[in-house]
């Protein structure tokens, strides 16, 4: 690690950081310091140039950087730290995309290596729990927390954000902190808890979460989720490989080592996914291309296709949670009940009078009373303004 260029392992990639002259040795130092627990001998396959900002030089004037290289500027140290930290954290992310399920979540760890992964977005609690914690446990990550489908989790103790003296965030490293780290330890995750912080809670209270919503929460607090073969299969497997989604509900961060042996102990009946092509013909993962005018809002839910035909709009996975199907799109889940599943899934170039066909064949005829065209209709126009179903011109 000289004054001006370090190399540190952010996940699964080693990233090389460079301090240009428009830094002095000591503020580039500063820079640099609080990533010492990362520093690694490995060749970079990635590197940051960091220079402070200067308004009078023209910026589109430098020559382009290439696919593995990435440049933070800003005018101030502590602004150059936000951006370092967040930029070696993309790195990191980026890195592992598809290998890893990718959460923005702390990790902190025991003795034996399992792992505890802390859940929940922009202040929510997790630097400040994986400090308060740290007298028991070993410090992964504040917010980047990989675990791969084995559940084996990468550890990335990069440095904690910790609320400064004049209100802006200072770049602190484990070590300089105190915290325990885990030193090439292997680990395995043991439990997924969402945290909760509220007012008055004098004790934490841990509560088991159903699939709805908890999916729904880890879907919003991951990354790179889309790059996963079959994740909502693969979420539920981790949750269920784990006993169960956990929620912590507290007010002080010092009061959840009384929480840890309920955390670990919580069980619940693990939830099995099934994806959409065993349980049915159709394939819906990646839906044919409705060609150069994709589905939007805009045009009226209106695509080129079959005449008087219904499709699907473009989603990321879909799986059976029993009766119910699940559709990942676009950063959150869709849950379809009653005959929703069966009319989304038929609908791929059919008229509305051939989905009534399919949904009599699913379902048998109506009791009386019941018009199937009626229910069929009502779903059709469920799910077209959800937009998850388009009509054809």
């Amino acid at each position: 690690m000289s004054p001006r260029s370090v190399v540190v392992r952010a996940l699964s990639t080693p990233v090389e950081v460079r301090c240009d002259d428009s830094l002095t040795e000591a503020e580039s130092s500063s820079l640099l310091a609080p990533w010492r627990d990362l520093v690694t001998s490995d060749s970079p396959t990635v590197s940051i140039d960091v220079r402070r900002s200067d308004p009078s030089q023209n910026d589109s004037a430098r020559p382009p950087l290439g696919a593995d290289e990435r440049a933070v500027a800003a005018p101030t140290i502590r602004s150059l730290g936000d951006r370092l930290s967040g930029e070696i954290t993309l790195a990191a992310l980026t890195g592992m995309k598809g290998e890893a399920l990718l959460l923005h979540a702390a990790g902190v760890a025991l003795e034996d290596g399992r792992v505890i992964g802390l859940i929940g977005p922009s202040g929510r609690g997790k630097t400040t729990a994986s400090r308060s914690l740290a007298d028991r446990l070993a410090y992964v990550t504040d917010e980047a927390l990989a675990i791969r489908p084995d559940l084996s989790v990468v550890p990335f103790p990069k440095p904690l954000s910790i609320l400064g003296a004049a209100g802006g965030k200072d770049h602190r490293s484990a070590q300089e902190l105190g915290l325990k780290t885990v030193d090439g330890q292997a680990l395995q995750l043991a439990a997924l808890v969402l945290l909760d912080r509220r007012d008055g809670v004098d004790q934490p209270v841990v509560e088991s979460v159903e699939l709805n919503p908890g999916l729904a929460e880890l879907v919003s607090q991951s990354s790179f989720l889309v790059d996963l073969p079959h994740p909502l299969e693969t979420l539920a497997e981790i949750i269920g490989a784990t006993g169960g989604l956990r929620r912590v509900v507290y007010s002080e961060a010092s009061t959840l080592h009384t929480a840890l042996d309920a955390i670990l102990d919580a069980t619940s009946e693990p939830p099995v996914l099934t994806s959409v092509t065993e349980r049915s013909q159709i394939d819906c993962r990646d839906p044919a291309d409705p060609g150069e005018n994709p589905p939007s809002s805009a045009d009226g839910l209106r695509v080129a296709g079959v005449v008087g035909g219904l499709r699907r709009t473009r989603h990321i996975d879909a799986a059976f949670l029993d009766d119910d199907l699940y559709v990942f799109r676009s950063g959150e889940i869709v849950i379809l009940e009653g005959i929703g599943p069966t009319v989304w899934l038929a609908a791929d170039g059919l008229t509305r009078d051939e989905l009534v066909d399919v949904a009599v064949t699913e379902f048998g005829a109506p009791p009386a009373g019941v018009d199937a065209g009626a229910t069929v209709d009502q779903a059709v126009t469920e799910l077209l303004e959800r937009e998850l179903l388009v009509r054809s011109l």
